[in-house]
C-alpha cells in the first residue's frame, strides 16, 4: 500500500492522507455499482471490456480500506510502545530487523534457539555454555517473555485459551480445575 520510510509519525500522515484520498474515491464506487445494477436489470450480465465485476471491485476496495486500518492501527501502536518504553524508533528498527532475519520459516515467532541467536546478533552478552548444560541468564530472560516456554506470544496464548473448552474427563464426566480441553480445541 505504501513505502516504509520516514519516522513513525510521518509514516502515520502519509497513510492518513493515502487512506482519505482512497475513501474520498467511495462514490466512484457506488456509481459502479449503479450502473452494474442497471446492466443486471436489462439482463446485461457479461461485459466483454472488462475482466472486473461490481462485487469484485467492492471487495477490492473493502480489502483495501480494511488493510489501511489495521496498518493505521498497527502504527500507532508502535508510536505507544516506543513513547512507553523510552526505546528509540532505530532501535525498534534493528530489533525488527533481527526478528525477521531470525525467522527463517516466516511464522511469526522465534523458537528459543532463534530467539536466543537473536539477542546474541543484538549485543546481549548470553554465556556460552555446553549443550545440554543450563542457561540461567537466558532462562531468566525466557520466564519474563515466554513462561510457559510455549513461543508464543501473549496474545497468541491467550487467543487459543478463549478459545478451549473446559476438560472434562471421559470416563467420570467430571471437570478438572483450570484444565483445558486440548483435543476438541478449534
Amino acid at each position: 500500500m505504501m513505502e516504509a520510510s520516514g519516522s513513525l509519525e510521518e509514516q502515520l500522515e502519509v497513510l492518513k492522507k493515502k487512506t482519505g484520498d482512497i475513501r474520498a474515491n467511495k462514490a466512484q464506487l457506488r456509481k459502479i455499482e449503479e450502473q452494474g445494477s442497471m446492466l443486471e436489470r436489462s439482463l446485461i450480465l457479461d461485459n466483454r471490456y472488462t475482466e472486473h465485476s461490481t462485487v469484485g471491485l467492492a471487495q477490492a476496495w473493502d480489502q483495501l480500506d480494511q488493510l489501511a486500518m489495521r496498518m493505521q492501527h498497527n502504527l500507532e501502536q508502535q508510536i505507544q510502545a516506543r513513547n512507553q518504553s523510552g526505546v528509540t524508533e532505530e532501535a525498534l528498527r534493528e530489533f525488527s530487523m533481527m526478528f525477521k532475519h531470525f525467522d527463517k520459516d516466516k511464522c511469526g515467532r522465534l523458537d528459543h534457539q532463534q530467539f536466543k541467536s537473536c539477542l546474541r546478533a543484538l549485543g546481549y552478552d548470553l554465556p556460552m555454555v555446553d549443550e545440554g548444560q543450563p542457561e540461567p541468564e537466558f532462562h531468566r530472560i525466557l520466564d519474563i517473555v515466554d513462561p510457559n516456554r510455549y513461543n508464543l506470544t501473549t496474545e497468541q496464548a491467550e487467543y487459543c485459551i478463549k478459545r478451549m473448552k473446559p476438560y472434562t474427563d471421559a470416563i467420570s464426566g467430571r471437570s478438572m480445575q483450570g484444565g483445558l480441553d486440548y483435543e476438541q480445541f478449534s
